[in-house]
């Protein structure tokens, strides 16, 4: 497979359909950059817009942009959801650290996740924010599901992190009801 051929979509408005080989096993969206080792893209699913994710270049197993893309962008476009889709979102992306430590210097919250191959039960989810990377560690800082900060820092292997989420409605509704004190 050749993931060069993704250039080809990085800010030109043509859906991707990308494939990966965990439970989760695709994404779709609009590509916005892309490394040697990761991509950024716009999610869209079942026709909302799903927010940021970055993901491993490694962990892609195959990508189509073909009829069925084409026939969704047409449908995007008629509901009035291509004006969500950003042309020019960049940030670092020659690796996860060097991504981490842009967002250790923003307000912007993340969604961390580190998947298992197997099963989906075994998958990592974070959400929250970095704190700090030590080595080959990420330290960041969760919220619970009542909404509430932890008061103790997790610490994240980065060679385990398989994608990093943000600006996803999930983040953003749930963060206007987190706890700041």
């Amino acid at each position: 497979m050749e993931l060069n051929k993704l250039d080809e979509y990085i800010g030109n408005l043509k859906l991707v359909r990308i494939e990966r080989h965990f439970a989760e096993d695709y994404i779709t969206g609009f590509v916005h950059g892309k490394s040697d080792t990761l991509l950024i893209m716009q999610q869209f699913h079942d026709f909302y817009y799903e927010g940021y994710a970055i993901i491993r270049l490694s962990d892609i197993v195959g990508f189509r942009s073909k009829k069925y893309e084409r026939f969704f962008e047409q449908m995007l476009e008629k509901e009035g959801l291509l004006c969500q889709v950003k042309s020019d979102y960049s940030l670092p992306l020659n690796s996860i650290k060097e991504t981490l430590s842009f967002f250790i210097t923003t307000d912007i919250l993340l969604i961390v996740e580190c998947e298992s191959s197997g099963n989906a039960e075994d998958d990592e989810f974070y959400i929250g924010k970095p704190i700090d990377i030590e080595n080959s560690s990420l330290w960041f800082r969760e919220f619970n599901g009542l909404g509430k900060w932890e008061q103790t820092e997790v610490e994240i292997s980065i060679n385990d992190i398989t994608k990093i989420q943000f600006e996803t409605p999930y983040i953003q509704i749930f963060s206007k009801y987190v706890s700041f004190d």
